[in-house]
């Protein structure tokens, strides 16, 4: 008989991994969650072979060759002195709060399914939807100042952080709240595509920006608001971690947001409220045919 906790004996049916094959490190021998997730990292490792180590190469393709310099490009320079003011000028404060991704991920496998690659919906644009309707309800935060008046602006338009080599770029999704998920994806990957191509669709209308790193892996940061917005989200990787559950632990899907805003526009209860707001709707409210 394999001595393993209930835990472990779920995540070995998720990862299809064999109970036999594995050494607990619990007591008296037993197997529990964390080894089971051990030994199907190892073995994924070692299923993709043997990998160079850092130490051994060279800089990454696209960058600056070490002992060179290269002028300041005009876009790297708008880039510096636009966000540089935004920080000198706008005094930000920053609000976290973490997402349990499950239902969230699920009503995304619906919807991609039997899609193509290029009609599937990404994390991003989850979280993209769900801060439009955020905004929906909060139009505080959809805001900007300008002078001594705080403009509370009639349409939802949501910039997507993109990067290229030359720089970061914010091509914007107007009307973002009220665009159906096949109209969202589709949208969102013209906008990456043809910023790319070094046409930026839409810019100057954003009233509120999406920022995501979670695709390298980044669990948490806070970025500079792209002025004249009030704010912008920052948006880390999906990842397992253990959880409270009913009194008992479990391995559940998490991501973090960090809402960093203009202190001017919105105070720290109306941030809360609006994290919140995106919270409920990825963990309650979404539906695949939204």
């Amino acid at each position: 008989r394999i001595f393993a906790s209930p835990n472990a004996r779920r995540l070995a049916k998720e990862l299809n991994v064999d109970l036999g094959r594995i050494a607990g490190s619990g007591p008296e021998g037993r197997i529990v969650g964390d080894d089971v997730q051990s030994y199907a990292r190892d073995a994924k490792t070692a299923a993709a072979g043997p990998i160079a180590r850092t130490a051994d190469i060279g800089p990454a393709d696209g960058q600056p060759a070490p002992g060179t310099s290269q002028v300041v490009t005009k876009m790297r320079r708008a880039i510096g002195m636009n966000l540089q003011m935004s920080f000198r000028d706008t005094p930000h404060f920053f609000v976290t709060m973490s997402v349990e991704m499950t239902r969230a991920m699920e009503v995304r496998e619906q919807i991609n399914a039997g899609r193509t690659k290029d009609e599937r919906i990404s994390v991003n644009d989850l979280v993209v939807r769900a801060a439009a309707l955020a905004l929906r309800r909060y139009p505080a935060v959809n805001s900007r100042m300008e002078a001594n008046e705080i403009h509370y602006l009639p349409e939802i338009n949501v910039g997507v952080a993109t990067a290229l080599e030359t720089g970061l770029v914010v091509p914007v999704l107007t009307n973002a709240d009220g665009r159906n998920w096949s109209d969202l994806a589709a949208q969102t990957k013209r906008l990456a595509q043809e910023a790319r191509a070094g046409k930026i669709l839409n810019a100057g209308k954003g009233t509120f920006t999406v920022s995501n790193l979670g695709m390298f892996g980044v669990e948490e940061f806070t970025a500079i608001i792209n002025p004249p917005e009030s704010a912008i989200l920052a948006v880390g990787a999906v990842k397992s971690e253990v959880v409270d559950i009913g009194g008992g632990i479990g391995v559940r899907p998490l991501m973090r947001m960090t809402l960093c805003s203009d202190h001017r526009v919105i105070d720290g209860t109306l941030a809360a409220r609006f994290l919140l707001a995106i919270k409920t709707y990825l963990e309650t409210e979404i539906r695949s045919d939204d």
